[in-house]
């Protein structure tokens, strides 16, 4: 994600940062000021080891304790799919300067019938992974049916657009497994 980030993009929310891995691909040269935030204290213990960030705050996405209009671009990965996306993308409009960006990144449901089958074998996988290692058990056992019922691409793509983002775009990888969908504020 990081080339999506020019050098005007210098003040970046990691939105459910987790424990600071999306951080770590963001290169230090560009001097960006990194701010976490996430739900899991947990998590955040671990991010702040990695001390790639200015600021680690423990907040709900859909209401941010940060002042209007504070930042360059707002990036997250695996939200989408867990919030309500019509109050994140007003929270998100209210956080952004004028021609911030908003990067979402989260797993999709993919369409190719051969990708299909190794994606359920991996769920089959993870479930048994879930059996061993009790404390994910509920995480792993349920992702997929989450995946498969989210609608996260269209939703939010239609909230963005009815917000006023513009140069909505969406773009698959992992042959279609995941999407990137990105919005400008103008």
């Amino acid at each position: 994600m990081s080339n999506l980030l020019t050098k005007d993009h210098c003040y970046l929310l990691d939105l459910a940062c987790g424990t600071g891995v999306l951080s770590y691909y963001i290169p230090k040269e560009r001097g960006h000021v990194i701010l976490g935030s996430d739900l899991t204290p947990d998590y955040l213990l671990h991010a702040k080891r990695k001390s790639r960030y200015s600021l680690l705050t423990n907040s709900i996405a859909e209401v941010l304790p940060f002042r209007p209009g504070i930042f360059d671009a707002i990036l997250s990965s695996y939200l989408a799919k867990y919030v309500d996306l019509q109050t994140v993308v007003r929270e998100h409009w209210r956080l952004l300067k004028r021609g911030g960006l908003v990067v979402f990144h989260d797993f999709t449901l993919p369409i190719r019938k051969f990708v299909r089958q190794i994606w359920n074998s991996y769920f089959l996988l993870l479930d048994q992974v879930g059996r061993i290692i009790k404390n994910w058990r509920v995480v792993l056992s349920e992702l997929d049916d989450l995946i498969v019922h989210s609608e996260w691409v269209k939703n939010l793509m239609r909230e963005l657009q009815q917000v006023g983002f513009e140069s909505i775009t969406c773009k698959y990888y992992t042959w279609g497994t995941s999407a990137i969908v990105t919005g400008l504020k103008p």
